[in-house]
């Protein structure tokens, strides 16, 4: 960061002075108990390799804390044996001892070895993960990843001289006023380390911002995209490839600059709080920003400032959910691996369309915590959620200037299985058709229903849950529901599991008595109409395996003289199974579970049972039976009947 290097070394040497006592204390101690004891003991040394200890073991552990101590542990017994066999050869040479003997030597050599097996083993990019290719066959729509037709002009705005890069600097196109975030953010007062990097402190806050446009015409509608906590460089410029894109296709995107509220090192000596809920104000700023310019009829471009939508990604995916929930000018929310409870508790979006995307290998938040906010949004009659999961896509590559390691620094980060990843291209090509897929009216239902088989959608696997419109009817399992008689088998509601505790989504678990019993889960519903469909989040309960069997999910119509006539609803091929997500080179280094259930959604018109030879108006009850079930079960969540309108 700019100016931060004095900074960086005046709290690095605080950390290095603490070592050294330590080591000192402890040389302290080994000379006492020497002279106590009457033994020679290799006090400088010890100190020394206390001291080393201290320093490695308070890094920071990266993604795998048993894989950073297994490292210590390498380092911590090589160097001195190295050393020792270094200085013993040397010191023969020079006539000052006899040579290394075998013993020592052979010690050497097998540190030599440990210390080249364990670089191979940091170097090499991990097993990888089993290929896995989503089912399609929905219909193709037109591809969202094209390049539109507009022109696209890239501008700059923020608040010179203050604005904390020099992108943002004296050659920034259009200059804005710093704001006073000094109530929401404390410990960056003037003359702290944080303010004397950055060059302002709380009270004086940029408003900067890359902008594509379409190269005239308008009003067009307007697209804020804000980035996470990083501590790269230009963090709001990794979402370019969404900017020209969506600018192309008639959008203005902005691309807020916030990486001097990026917390790390600086923090460290402020102890800076607010900085969080702090990405959330700036983006009601920005907001503010932009309707002044349209009222003023000026600006980087002409907005529709009615018709916004807010894209962040990370911490930045959150904040942007806690900005729409107090702007009604916000009608759109998309979050990339976001964070939840980072910036606030509980948010609930009510009137808002929301799309969630996150990778199955994400090792910073490390579950898909989107899906809880996609849990508490409650959309408009003719709105839009979902919540997508890829295979293969982790945190760090929705942005292209944070790599391709998700976390740790130095040797701790190569633990990962970078192997296991989407290509970087593949994932923003997938993020790129998913976004700009969701705000085309055209293409939204078709993307988010059956996938289509499409070259402009990555081969890899996804878990699509979509709600929309009035969910009447639909069964969303609250914690104070009661689960169904089933039968069969046994039903309980609970909380869905995932890899770092529980999601805030509540879900029907179904068990068979034994494994392969078929269990029938009836559906409480009125006599069903044409134009009705049945809707059901399916997610196997059990652990990703190969040569599983998946359960088939049929929906069942029983007639009035008892005749019953049934159709799928999953297909031969059956749920879809769960996604194996380890994230690190081997399973012993992986903290937790290595996978999560992720609900997909299916749905089914109702007139398929009149295919099946009854007639709609002769049904009495409808219901689920799902064989093949293995003792793990289901679970199963917004299950229900809904007017084909209602849910895409």
């Amino acid at each position: 960061m700019p100016g931060a290097v004095a900074a960086s070394w005046r709290i690095l040497g605080v950390d290095l002075l603490l070592a050294l006592a330590v080591g000192a204390v402890g040389g302290a101690v080994l000379t006492a108990v020497a002279r106590l004891s009457r033994r020679r003991l290799p006090v400088p040394f010890l100190a020394a390799l206390l001291t080393s200890a201290f320093l490695l073991a308070t890094m920071g552990a990266g993604p795998s804390p048993l894989g950073w101590l297994l490292l210590c542990a390498v380092v911590l017994i090589t160097a001195p044996v190295l050393g020792g066999w270094l200085g013993a050869a040397v010191g023969a040479r020079r006539g000052r001892g006899p040579r290394p003997g075998r013993a020592r030597t052979a010690c050497a050599a097998l540190a030599v070895v440990l210390v080249a097996a364990g670089g191979a083993w940091l170097a090499w990019p991990g097993p990888g993960a089993p290929e896995r290719v989503a089912e399609r066959g929905g219909p193709v729509p037109p591809d969202p990843t094209a390049r539109g037709e507009h022109t696209v002009v890239v501008s700059t705005y923020g608040s010179a001289p203050t604005g904390g890069s020099e992108r943002y600097g004296a050659d920034v196109d259009l200059v804005t006023e710093p704001v006073d975030a000094s109530e929401v953010v404390h410990g960056w007062e003037p003359g702290s380390a944080r303010a004397g990097a950055w060059g302002f402190d709380a009270t004086t806050v940029p408003v900067n911002a890359t902008v594509w446009a379409p190269d005239g015409g308008g009003p067009h509608p307007l697209v804020l995209v804000v980035h996470g906590n990083s501590p790269h460089a230009d963090n709001e410029l990794g979402f370019a490839y969404l900017g020209e894109l969506l600018a192309s296709r008639g959008y203005v995107v902005a691309s807020l600059d916030q990486s001097f509220l990026d917390t790390g090192l600086l923090d460290r000596a402020g102890g800076l709080r607010g900085a969080d809920r702090a990405r959330a104000w700036l983006v009601e700023r920005h907001l503010d920003q932009w309707a002044a310019w349209e009222r003023a009829g000026d600006g980087p471009a002409r907005v529709e400032p009615d018709d916004v939508t807010l894209i962040g990604h990370s911490r930045g995916g959150e904040a942007v959910t806690v900005a729409a929930a107090t702007r009604p000018e916000v009608g759109t929310v998309v979050a990339l691996a976001p964070s939840d409870g980072a910036v606030a508790d509980g948010t609930v979006l009510t009137g808002v369309d929301y799309l969630t995307v996150a990778g199955t290998h994400d090792a910073d938040v490390g579950t898909f915590a989107g899906a809880d906010q996609y849990t508490r949004t409650e959309v408009g009659p003719a709105g839009t959620k979902a919540a997508v999961a890829v295979y293969g896509a982790n945190h760090s590559q929705f942005n292209s200037r944070w790599g391709r390691h998700d976390a740790g620094l130095g040797l701790a980060k190569h633990v990962l299985d970078t192997a296991a990843l989407l290509d970087a291209e593949e994932q923003r090509r997938v993020t790129a058709a998913f976004v700009a897929g969701f705000l085309d009216d055209d293409v939204r239902g078709s993307l988010l229903g059956a996938l289509p088989d499409a070259p402009w959608l990555p081969e890899t696997d996804y878990r699509v849950a979509v709600a929309t419109g009035d969910r009447s009817g639909v069964e969303t399992f609250a914690d104070d529901a009661r689960p169904p008689e089933v039968q069969g088998g046994s039903a309980e509601v609970l909380p869905l599991p995932t890899r770092t505790g529980r999601a805030d989504n509540t879900v029907l678990r179904v068990r068979p008595d034994r494994p392969g019993t078929a269990v029938t889960v009836p559906l409480d519903a009125d006599a069903p109409e044409d134009g009705e469909r049945l809707v059901v989040d399916l997610a196997d309960a059990g652990e990703p395996g190969t040569g599983r069997t998946r359960p088939v999910v049929h929906l069942v119509a029983t007639a009035d003289d008892g005749r019953t006539a049934s159709c799928p609803v999953t297909g031969d091929s059956g749920v879809p199974g769960p996604l194996p997500a380890r994230t690190v080179k081997h399973a012993l280094l992986q903290q937790g579970t290595t996978s999560e259930p992720h609900l997909h959604t299916h749905t089914v018109p109702l007139r398929c049972v009149e295919d099946a030879g009854t007639a709609l108006a002769d049904v009495t009850a409808l219901g689920l039976r799902i064989e093949a079930l293995s003792g793990s079960g289901v679970y199963l969540d917004d299950l229900g009947v809904v007017d084909a309108a209602e849910r895409r």
